[in-house]
């Protein structure tokens, strides 16, 4: 719940969101999203924009 604690009131990261990048991060993965805003600042995330 550690990204929860940190992101969720400055961020409205949620739940769902805050289980998506918690399983990129274990994984070492890159998240690709539409939505990069909301991922941008996360610590030790590697985030990609997706353009459709």
């Amino acid at each position: 719940m550690f990204l929860m604690d940190e992101y969720f009131l400055s961020y409205a990261l949620y739940l769902a969101d805050a289980s998506v990048v918690a399983t990129a991060i274990s994984y070492g993965l890159t998240l690709l999203t539409g939505n990069y805003k909301h991922f941008k600042h996360i610590k030790g995330l590697k985030v990609k924009r997706f353009i459709p």
